[in-house]
């Protein structure tokens, strides 16, 4: 089916209409001479297809949730159940941990969900939305960029899931000034899961297999950061090779700030900041290495 286009006048750009058989996607059209001579980061991008990112990150979101019983519900549902059950498994094997085992599992496990299920669905999401990629003018990385964010809503839902615990752990709980730094730590989690996307989603538009080789890299980093049991649990030697991954820094500044009331190590939360932007740049590069071969192969 072809694409009809309808321009819509806009006090500083055009807006195009791409009408599919789903639906109507809007975006910013931007001038062609001054997207290839003006714009040369990504935020000048984002911005000139803010109102298209808008729609992608509601249809993603509807799509996820759409025949589901529990919808929207199901973000919270999903870590509070896995927190019962590891809870009864492990929660005994670690006399290390701290008290309030379960928030201090949660707050693990909240945070994984969104890097693996965002990492994952990124992965795919060039292939899940082809007819987008090969159809419209939007750049490829707009439909990561949009995955990564209606993941984070799920992330937002998710973290809802702290409150019967505050209700049974209230001790575990900690409110002080450094609750201000946890949109710092969110802003890091949503890029880091951008940067891995970034270099995954292109490469598995050429080499189908990569999806299975994310989910087989997830399984194994998963056992590698502290998320089920605490990093006082291994030797020092150990712990050094776990904050090289940016989740275990991560993971351990949200409890810090949630469980302790303290603001995060410098130290830790330096090496995570460097380790994701150090990814980021990564993940950038290889976008832009293969991003022209995108849209021919999808």
């Amino acid at each position: 089916m072809l694409a009809r286009w309808h321009l819509v006048a806009a006090p500083r750009a055009a807006l195009f209409r791409h009408r599919t058989c789903t639906g109507t996607l809007v975006a910013d059209e931007a001038d062609p001479g001054r997207s290839r001579s003006r714009i040369g980061t990504l935020l000048w991008e984002l911005r000139q297809h803010r109102h298209a990112l808008r729609v992608l990150v509601a249809m993603q979101y509807r799509s996820t949730h759409r025949a589901q019983a529990l919808g929207v519900f199901w973000p919270i549902a999903n870590p509070l159940i896995l927190t019962a059950v590891v809870s009864v498994v492990f929660g005994r094997l670690f006399p290390q941990a701290r008290e309030g085992y379960p928030v201090f599992l949660l707050i693990g496990l909240v945070l994984w969900n969104f890097l693996s299920h965002a990492w994952l669905e990124a992965t795919d999401c060039l292939m899940r939305y082809s007819e987008i990629v090969k159809r419209t003018e939007l750049p490829p990385y707009l439909v990561i960029v949009a995955t990564i964010l209606s993941n984070g809503i799920s992330l937002g839902f998710s973290s809802l899931g702290m409150l019967p615990l505050l209700v049974f752990y209230p001790d575990s709980f900690h409110l002080s000034a450094a609750l201000f730094l946890l949109p710092l730590i969110v802003v890091l989690v949503c890029l880091l899961g951008l940067a891995l996307s970034l270099a995954s989603a292109p490469l598995n538009v050429l080499y189908r297999d990569v999806g299975y080789l994310v989910g087989s890299l997830l399984l194994m980093v998963f056992w590698l950061t502290p998320i089920v049991y605490p990093v006082e649990a291994v030797s020092d030697r150990v712990r050094g090779i776990l904050f090289l991954n940016p989740m275990t820094g991560l993971i351990e500044c949200v409890r810090d700030i949630v469980m302790d009331g303290e603001a995060p190590p410098a130290r830790a939360l330096a090496l995570s900041v460097a380790t994701t932007l150090a990814l980021f740049v990564a993940g950038a590069l290889t976008y832009r290495r293969f991003a022209s071969r995108i849209a021919d192969h999808v």
